[in-house]
């Protein structure tokens, strides 16, 4: 997928750069200690949820791959999961946070909804798919072209035309 924006900070991608802001922001938010609630009070696995949510569809736009959109999802549901694990596990040495179960479930529940969302809207959004690189499926796909009911002809790229002609 082409990226959505070119902008860059000191030569880095702005989908990175707000990557790595968004997951320590995730970080510090869940390694400090319990503070008193103050104003509305949102439930413990909606918040987990949400940042995971969050957390899965910025690596789904940072994440860029060649071959198959699915391997994004893989690459970014992998990621996001052991980083619940890693972040379950130390919230056991944070004083007035503890480990728990259902937390990691309310987290894999927010990356599943994120790919599901970031799936549906690529299919949706035309403009997302534009400029894809091609991979050797596609070439293999656009070699041949039925020109009429009974024959099958090879169709010649650019490239491939040239690389001919030299050979020649």
């Amino acid at each position: 997928m082409r990226p959505l924006t070119r902008f860059s900070l000191f030569g880095v991608r702005l989908a990175t750069c707000v990557l790595v802001v968004y997951w320590l922001a995730m970080f510090t938010g869940t390694h400090i200690p319990k503070v008193p609630d103050i104003g509305v009070r949102v439930p413990d696995k909606v918040l987990h949820a949400s940042a995971f949510f969050g957390l899965t569809m910025l690596l789904c736009w940072v994440i860029q791959t060649r071959h198959s959109v699915w391997k994004k999802f893989a690459i970014a549901f992998v990621l996001a999961a052991l980083y619940a694990v890693f972040d379950e596990f130390t919230q056991g040495f944070v004083r007035g946070r503890s480990p728990d179960v259902r937390d990691f479930a309310a987290d894999m529940l927010g990356c599943i909804a994120a790919i599901v969302l970031y799936a549906t809207a690529r299919k949706l959004i035309p403009a997302w798919t534009v400029n894809e690189p091609k991979t050797d499926a596609d070439d293999d796909a656009d070699t041949y072209r039925v020109s009429s009911r009974l024959a099958t002809v090879p169709l010649a790229s650019p490239s491939r035309q040239t690389a001919r002609s030299s050979r020649d």
